[in-house]
């Protein structure tokens, strides 16, 4: 890649090959003047004698002018140009994406899509390109790119030609569509999942809700007074069990009113007991004291009988 102001003001790409013989009676004597060299040599004899071509003092050199030609060719719009009905398939699914050249000197040699000022002035450091240029291996990864920019994209090494093919388009932009699918994906399972259940709920709600329904009614009848009242057990799933735990519940009220009766009757037998010694306790009293008041007034009597025999 080169300048060249007098043909254009646009960097050059020069490509120079060598001629060969393989006939030295045709082409081997054609050396520079006054030199007889080996090659016109070997080439009155003909071939060399292991049969290897013959180089010849001539190059065929090859420059395209026009460095956005070969970023038409990469990004497929020159294709498209000659009649081809698809090429620009990666740029018209992403306004990010990108397809540029990078050679040696990690210089783009091609336009950017949005630069085409970039050729040997814009430097790409991005993992693809060292990755070709120092292990030899190429990439299909999520990475930075030169714009810092992160991408997801894939690498050519062109080993021959000391250039790394890149291919990329920013991951935000690549995701996107993905996330709203997974998206979509997720509200189109989550109505169904409601539509299911409610379609559950209603032919198989009273199904469900019929046992809940006469624990409820079983309830009602012992805040009424009902103690007797158990409900059905007809299934052995929750709904079952909950109804076995209601009646042990109901069970066990009954044995602690029995228990309450029991000690309310000992209780009252106690205090009917208690009741008659307390009142044969006051009978008692009353026929001690009357005792002690007539004790009280014959003491009396005999000390006024006592006193009158000493007057006399």
């Amino acid at each position: 890649m080169v300048f060249e102001a007098d043909e254009s003001d646009k960097p050059m790409i020069h490509v120079v090959a060598r001629f060969f013989s393989f006939k030295g009676g045709e082409m081997g004597g054609r050396g520079a003047e006054g030199e007889k060299s080996e090659m016109g040599e070997m080439g009155e004899r003909g071939m060399t004698h292991d049969g290897s071509l013959i180089p010849l003092n001539a190059v065929f050199l090859l420059h395209f002018s026009n460095t956005d030609m070969l970023g038409e060719i990469l990004s497929g719009r020159r294709q498209m140009a000659q009649g081809a009905l698809s090429g620009q398939a990666l740029y018209e699914q992403y306004k990010t994406a990108n397809i540029y050249l990078v050679n040696n000197q990690h210089l783009m040699i091609s336009p950017a899509r949005n630069d085409q000022s970039a050729v040997l002035r814009q430097r790409v450091d991005s993992a693809p390109v060292h990755n070709c240029f120092n292990n030899k291996k190429e990439a299909a990864d999520e990475y930075v790119s030169y714009s810092g920019k992160t991408v997801i994209g894939a690498s050519m090494c062109l080993t021959a030609e000391r250039l790394t093919l890149i291919a990329e388009a920013e991951s935000d932009e690549i995701l996107k569509p993905i996330i709203s699918s997974f998206r979509r994906v997720f509200a189109i399972s989550g109505a169904s999942a409601v539509l299911i259940g409610l379609l559950a709920i209603m032919f198989g709600g009273y199904r469900l809700l019929n046992p809940l329904i006469k624990i409820a009614a079983v309830a009602q009848e012992v805040a009424r007074g009902n103690l007797g009242a158990r409900a059905p057990v007809k299934t052995q799933d929750e709904i079952g069990r909950l109804a076995e735990t209601f009646n042990r519940m109901l069970d066990g009220i009954n044995q602690s009113n029995e228990k309450l009766s029991k000690s309310n009757q000992k209780i009252s037998e106690s205090a009917r007991v208690l009741s008659e010694k307390v009142a044969e306790l006051e009978r008692f009293k009353k026929m001690t004291v009357g005792r002690e008041l007539k004790m009280v007034e014959m003491k009396k009597k005999i000390k006024e009988l006592g006193g009158e025999e000493y007057e006399l």
